[in-house]
């Protein structure tokens, strides 16, 4: 009796391993599943941010071509030079000059505060 009871500790201790093992089983899979959907999703956000990434280049090369374009016509319509050597066409002269300069400045800050901005 004693024997037969050993037997079914035995048989039921045995039951128990086998059931925690299957556990262990199918947790590892679960595990791998989700591991393999993150690691999609994170591959697939870098193909985004690769994206985004370019897009943002190419805005930024958008404006500095319409900043450039800006200044070239700033250049054309207010040439450096003063036609007339009268003290008025001086003043005038010096103005233009340090207007071009401001802006020159404020649009060269532009650039680099996007690029700072874009870039972080």
């Amino acid at each position: 009796m004693t024997a037969l009871a050993l037997l079914f500790a035995l048989v039921f201790g045995l039951l128990c391993l086998l059931v925690w093992q299957v556990q262990k089983y199918f947790n590892l899979q679960r595990n791998l599943k989700t591991f393999g959907e993150d690691l999609q999703t994170k591959v697939s956000k870098l193909a985004d941010n690769e994206e985004n990434v370019k897009e943002n280049l190419e805005a930024e090369k958008q404006l500095h071509a319409i900043i450039n374009k800006r200044l070239l016509e700033l250049e054309q319509q207010f040439p450096d030079s003063a036609t007339g050597h009268d003290l008025a066409g001086l003043k005038t002269e010096m103005f233009t000059k340090d207007f071009k300069k401001m802006f020159h400045s404020t649009l060269n800050l532009l650039k680099v505060e996007h690029s700072y901005y874009t870039n972080r």
